[in-house]
Order: C-alpha cells, then structure tokens, then sequence
C-alpha cells in the first residue's frame, strides 16, 4: 500500500512538473536575430519592408510577433514570429523571404534567420522583456 502512494506522489510531481515547463516555453517557426560586431545592429528597415509587401501582395492585414530584447550588451534582440496569421504555404513563403532579406542586412553587425526555435523563458537573461509587435 505505501508503495502505491509513493508512486502516485511521484507520478503527480512529474506531470505537474512537465506542466510547469510547457508554460516557461515557446516554439516560434521563424525567429530573427539581431548581432553586434561592434557597434550596434543592423537596421530593421528592410525587414519591415519586405514584411509590408507581404502583407499587400497576400491581403494580410497583421502580421504579430514577440521582441526579445536586450539579448546583449550592444542592442541585440530577436523578433520571434508565430505565423498563425498565414497559411501553411504563406508561412514558408513568408519565411523564405525573411531569410533573403537577412542575409543581406549586414550594416553594423549581422541578422541570422532561423526556423523553429523553442524560446525557454527561464533561459533568457534576467534583464530580458518580452514585447509584442503588430506589423
């Protein structure tokens, strides 16, 4: 009989436990980051372009995503993208375009696109806020 209890004691701290960490979490399909060399970040300007005509070619009216920042000393920051807006096939599109368009924001450091990342808030910097943008 103790043994029964003692099982059920563990199994109710393990699954409270799992519980806890699915709310710490997050998976964003697309995630942009923005790094310093040394001085500063590129400028979002051609990201919010594209995003712009994204959105008038595909009739969307928003587009939301988090902003994670500061992710360092020198202005770094994410912008963590859902996409539950978009269909499936807008996702990769939007998502192909994205990444073009980083690759070629190289003033004053650099952007990394990057697909499916799990964002764990408990492993960001404790300075970190979370904000959200309409685009």
């Amino acid at each position: 009989m103790d043994r029964i209890i003692l099982v059920i004691i563990i199994q109710i701290i393990v699954i409270n436990s799992s519980k806890a960490q699915t709310f710490d979490s997050t998976l964003y399909p697309l995630t942009i980051k923005f790094a310093s060399i040394c001085c500063g970040v590129p400028s979002d300007v051609p990201l919010k372009n594209e995003i712009k005509l994204f959105k008038t070619k595909n009739k969307i009216k928003s587009i939301k995503a988090i902003k994670i920042s500061p992710m360092g000393k020198e202005g770094e920051y994410w912008i963590c993208f859902k996409l539950k807006e978009l269909s499936k096939k807008q996702k990769i599109n939007f998502s192909d375009k994205l990444c073009k368009v980083t690759n070629k924001m190289t003033d004053r450091g650099n952007t990394y696109c990057e697909n499916n990342i799990q964002v764990v808030k408990s492993e960001l910097p404790q300075t970190v806020k979370m904000e959200r943008i309409i685009y």
